[in-house]
């Protein structure tokens, strides 16, 4: 038999199966902007369901600017960052179209119909107050 053509178990390298390519990499180090875009992504859509209109504009464009800032030149964009931004478009398109439908429907005549009947029930309730705690 040929020497070359046999397979010698001596020489065979075990290790070779065994390549880990993260085994020489150094720790990831956290990216601050891209945690700071997540949470604040997140944020934004809990005051925005809730419907608390200045901050979830704050936090959305707070998350969408950190989102941008936390990617490093020459990498990807960390996940953190990818759906904080994400969260905060959503939200801003949602919120946007809502005060644009709530707009329209308050320029019909159902809607001025509805404010003025809104505002009459204040005032009532508003005088039956007053009286209460005079």
């Amino acid at each position: 038999m040929d020497e070359n053509s046999n397979f010698n178990q001596d020489n065979y390298n075990q290790s070779s199966y065994n390549y880990n390519p993260y085994q020489n990499s150094q720790p990831k180090k956290s990216n601050g902007f891209a945690k700071a875009s997540f949470i604040l992504g997140i944020l934004s859509i809990i005051t925005g369901i809730f419907f608390l209109i200045p901050i979830p504009f704050i936090t959305a464009l707070l998350s969408i600017i950190f989102g941008f800032v936390s990617k490093q030149p020459g990498q990807r964009m960390e996940g953190k960052a990818i759906v904080g931004i994400s969260l905060s478009i959503v939200i801003l398109i949602t919120i946007i179209v809502l005060i644009v439908v709530v707009y329209q429907f308050l320029n019909t005549m159902a809607g001025v119909e509805f404010v003025n009947q809104f505002m009459a029930e204040y005032k009532e309730a508003l005088k039956v107050y007053m009286e209460f705690y005079n």
